[in-house]
């Protein structure tokens, strides 16, 4: 897996300069394009599309960012 690009879970600094430290386990997926589709999640992890918020009401008004429901469900997209 040398050299392989991931997708990981957290990034932290130590004296003001960015490391990626990793537990094999905190890896999540590994991408074989730079589609989002094309991940290849790992161990027991689930890649989810999340729904859009409405962008309005079904009267027609137009939401304020403030006033939309975050999305609290999703599509499941990879396993």
């Amino acid at each position: 897996m040398e050299g392989a690009e991931i997708l990981e879970q957290c990034i932290g600094s130590y004296q003001l300069v960015t490391h990626l430290l990793l537990k094999e386990d905190d890896i999540v997926g590994i991408p074989k394009t730079d589609e989002v589709k094309d991940i290849k999640p790992l161990n027991d992890c689930v890649l989810i599309k999340v729904v859009e918020a409405e962008q309005k009401t079904a009267g027609g008004l137009f939401l304020t960012e403030a006033s939309k429901d975050k999305p609290s469900f999703g599509t499941v997209s990879g396993l």
